[in-house]
């Protein structure tokens, strides 16, 4: 069974999202407040409580979540499955992170987060259309 030039660009959208959940996952546990400047959220130091902390912790956590789920879901072959799962994620996941990193960071880099959630939202959707 050969496989679609679709899912062949897939594949590799899917993992380097995957791999990137894991790393900014893990480095958010590590350290928090550097997680959340990846995402355009400065925290003042005056802000940068423990409460702040664990609470980007929790959004770590997903993170991290997330990106093993998908990674082992690749392991044995789920692409159809990982593709309703960025679907679903490059929606409401990037554009809820991409609205509130806009009206609490940066517009700018509200646009960077979801740009690239919404397309691959769009680039799961057509797997979904075409391999599903």
């Amino acid at each position: 069974m050969s496989t679609s030039l679709p899912l062949l660009l897939f594949k590799p959208v899917a993992l380097i999202f995957a791999a990137s959940c894991v790393f900014t996952g893990a480095q958010a546990l590590v350290n928090p407040l550097t997680f959340s400047q990846l995402f355009g959220i400065q925290v003042p130091k005056d802000k940068d409580t423990l409460l702040l902390r664990s609470y980007i912790t929790l959004m770590a956590t997903r993170q991290l979540a997330t990106g093993i789920i998908l990674l082992l879901l690749a392991r044995i072959g789920q692409w159809i499955a990982i593709a309703y799962i960025l679907m679903v994620m490059g929606i409401i996941v990037a554009g809820m992170d991409g609205v509130f990193i806009a009206q609490n960071g940066s517009r700018k880099m509200g646009i960077v987060h979801a740009g690239p959630g919404f397309g691959i939202a769009a680039m799961a959707a057509a797997i979904i259309y075409t391999e599903g």
